[in-house]
């Protein structure tokens, strides 16, 4: 049992859980920043963002996804989590982009790419949700 949140997963998809609920509460924060007009400040809390992004999923997500597709039967839970690292592929590629069109500009030629981030934003939640339905149906 770890430390962090009680379950059988190992600690380190815990603080992977726990990293990705903050990537999301710091998104909303990044959102919210735009509606105040602080783009700047908005810009930094992305690259936050797509940091906590990579590192967790370079840690803990790319072996795991790995462990849980070799040998697994077609069935729900791999659809689950073939559409979780699908759609994190994508969250980063994405992201990634964002952050070299941004490339310390200030504010940035971003502006023409405001659909692509709100589309990045939805897709972002949607992966989190599935990493945290995964999490829920392997340790709880």
């Amino acid at each position: 049992m770890s430390n962090i949140l009680l379950t059988n997963a190992p600690l380190s998809s815990d603080i992977s859980l726990v990293i990705q609920v903050a990537v999301i509460l710091v998104l909303l924060g990044a959102v919210y920043r735009t509606k105040g007009r602080f783009f700047l400040q908005h810009a930094y809390l992305m690259l936050a963002c797509t940091i906590l992004n990579t590192a967790s999923v370079a840690l803990v997500m790319i072996p795991v996804v790995w462990a849980l597709i070799q040998g697994v039967a077609f069935s729900g839970f791999l659809i689950l989590v073939l559409v979780h690292a699908v759609t994190g592929i994508i969250v980063l590629t994405v992201s990634y982009y964002l952050m070299w069109v941004w490339r310390l500009d200030k504010p940035g030629p971003c502006f023409k790419q405001k659909n692509k981030m709100r589309l990045l934003t939805a897709a972002w939640m949607a992966e989190v949700a599935a990493g945290i339905a995964v999490y829920y149906l392997l340790y709880i």
